[in-house]
Protein backbone atom coordinates (compact mmCIF):
# COMPACT_ATOMS: atom_id res chain seq x y z
CA UNK A 1 0.00 0.00 0.00
CA UNK A 2 2.78 2.43 0.94
CA UNK A 3 4.64 1.73 -2.29
CA UNK A 4 1.51 2.30 -4.36
CA UNK A 5 0.93 5.66 -2.72
CA UNK A 6 4.59 6.53 -3.28
CA UNK A 7 4.35 5.64 -6.97
CA UNK A 8 1.24 7.76 -7.42
CA UNK A 9 2.83 10.66 -5.56
CA UNK A 10 6.01 10.41 -7.63
CA UNK A 11 4.06 10.55 -10.85
CA UNK A 12 1.89 13.40 -9.63
CA UNK A 13 4.95 15.47 -8.77
CA UNK A 14 7.16 14.45 -11.69
CA UNK A 15 4.82 15.15 -14.57
CA UNK A 16 4.02 18.81 -13.87
CA UNK A 17 7.40 19.60 -12.31
CA UNK A 18 8.98 20.68 -15.58
CA UNK A 19 6.12 23.04 -16.32
CA UNK A 20 6.23 24.64 -12.86
CA UNK A 21 9.90 25.52 -12.93
CA UNK A 22 11.00 28.18 -15.40
CA UNK A 23 14.58 26.85 -15.53
CA UNK A 24 15.82 25.04 -18.61
CA UNK A 25 17.22 21.60 -17.93
CA UNK A 26 19.95 19.89 -19.92
CA UNK A 27 18.69 17.45 -22.54
CA UNK A 28 17.75 14.11 -21.01
CA UNK A 29 17.11 15.54 -17.52
CA UNK A 30 13.81 15.89 -15.67
CA UNK A 31 12.80 17.37 -12.34
CA UNK A 32 11.81 14.65 -9.90
CA UNK A 33 11.07 14.83 -6.18
CA UNK A 34 13.69 13.35 -3.87
CA UNK A 35 12.80 11.54 -0.64
CA UNK A 36 12.60 14.90 1.18
CA UNK A 37 10.08 16.25 -1.37
CA UNK A 38 12.38 18.73 -3.11
CA UNK A 39 12.37 18.66 -6.92
CA UNK A 40 15.87 17.96 -8.21
CA UNK A 41 17.18 17.50 -11.75
CA UNK A 42 18.03 13.91 -12.60
CA UNK A 43 18.66 11.96 -15.80
CA UNK A 44 15.46 10.45 -17.17
CA UNK A 45 15.51 6.67 -16.68
CA UNK A 46 15.11 4.57 -19.82
CA UNK A 47 15.19 1.13 -18.16
CA UNK A 48 14.93 -0.70 -14.83
CA UNK A 49 18.63 -0.40 -13.98
CA UNK A 50 18.66 3.36 -14.50
CA UNK A 51 15.44 3.68 -12.49
CA UNK A 52 16.92 1.85 -9.51
CA UNK A 53 20.06 4.01 -9.71
CA UNK A 54 17.90 7.14 -9.70
CA UNK A 55 15.92 5.86 -6.71
CA UNK A 56 19.15 5.35 -4.77
CA UNK A 57 20.45 8.80 -5.72
CA UNK A 58 17.13 10.40 -4.72
CA UNK A 59 17.22 8.73 -1.29
CA UNK A 60 14.29 6.32 -1.59
CA UNK A 61 14.33 2.96 0.16
CA UNK A 62 15.29 -0.13 -1.81
CA UNK A 63 11.79 -1.61 -1.47
CA UNK A 64 10.03 1.58 -2.59
CA UNK A 65 12.42 1.98 -5.50
CA UNK A 66 12.01 -1.66 -6.60
CA UNK A 67 8.21 -1.39 -6.45
CA UNK A 68 8.14 1.84 -8.47
CA UNK A 69 10.67 0.64 -11.05
CA UNK A 70 8.96 -2.75 -11.47
CA UNK A 71 5.68 -0.99 -12.24
CA UNK A 72 7.20 1.41 -14.77
CA UNK A 73 10.02 -0.67 -16.28
CA UNK A 74 9.00 -4.34 -16.35
CA UNK A 75 11.94 -6.67 -16.83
Amino acid sequence: MRATILAIALLAFALPAGAQDGKKLPPGYILFPNAQGKNVPIKDAKNYAQCTRNGKILGYSVSDTATYCSAHYPR
